[in-house]
């Protein structure tokens, strides 16, 4: 069952097995390739793994499935900030906030004042 896999692999990666988890996602994906939540989980572990241009391309991925997927734009946009992208990582959020308005209450003033490091967005990650 793919939920089943999803789930065994946000498990894994909270226990500190973030190989075992991007093989359950990367296997969710060889058994439906329209998962896009296999592809964003996958993303959010590349994430953090520091594998930005893979993390951004499974985001692609995610959103060409689902082009109203406001949390895939997001994270899509987080991999860009980190991946020194400043202008199509603020695209990507205003899409986010453009689908998920709620979402503008936690980044309302998060891209004031914009530095050189994402380290200056506190609670963005």
């Amino acid at each position: 069952d793919e939920n089943a896999l999803l789930l065994r692999g946000r498990l894994e990666e909270a226990i500190g097995k973030p190989e075992e988890a991007a093989k359950d996602y990367q296997y969710v994906t060889e058994l439906n390739p329209f998962n896009e939540q296999a592809f964003l989980h996958l993303g959010q572990l590349y994430i953090t793994q520091k594998k930005l241009t893979e993390a951004i391309e499974l985001f692609n991925e995610a959103i060409d499935l689902n082009s109203d997927f406001a949390q895939a734009y997001h994270e899509r946009g987080r991999a860009k900030l980190l991946n020194g992208d400043k202008e199509g990582s603020i695209e990507d959020m205003k899409k986010s906030i453009e689908l998920n308005p709620k979402e503008h209450e936690s980044l309302n003033g998060k891209f004031d004042n914009l530095g050189n490091k994402p380290e200056v967005i506190p609670g963005i990650f």
